[in-house]
């Protein structure tokens, strides 16, 4: 992007890490990856029930995180199918976007 007075504007990123040995390529797809995950995690969170857990005991809870995010892969899996036919559906998509698609 070209500024008013003939400049060009910047955006600076880094990223700190202790790891010496790693190249600054793998570096970067590692931290891509974890972001990859944190992304997991907040539709585990918003969509499928993860921020407020429904038992006591952790057994259960585990139990029920485990089926909610086999859900969530499957979800995965049938909204990428579900795009393929219907342009309007992203397959990306949440599950509240899903949810207004249907109804």
């Amino acid at each position: 992007m070209r500024l008013l007075f003939g400049g060009y504007r910047y955006t600076y990123r880094c990223i700190i890490t202790n790891d010496w040995d790693s190249e600054e390529k793998n570096v970067i797809e590692t931290y891509n990856k974890r972001g990859a995950r944190e992304r997991d995690f907040d539709r585990l969170n918003n969509d499928f029930g993860w921020k407020h857990l429904p038992c006591s005991f952790l057994n259960e809870n585990i139990v029920y995180m485990m089926l909610t995010a086999f859900c969530m892969n499957f979800f995965s899996y049938f909204i990428r199918a579900v795009s393929s036919v219907f342009t309007s559906l992203s397959p990306t998509s949440r599950v509240k976007k899903f949810e207004d698609f249907v109804c």
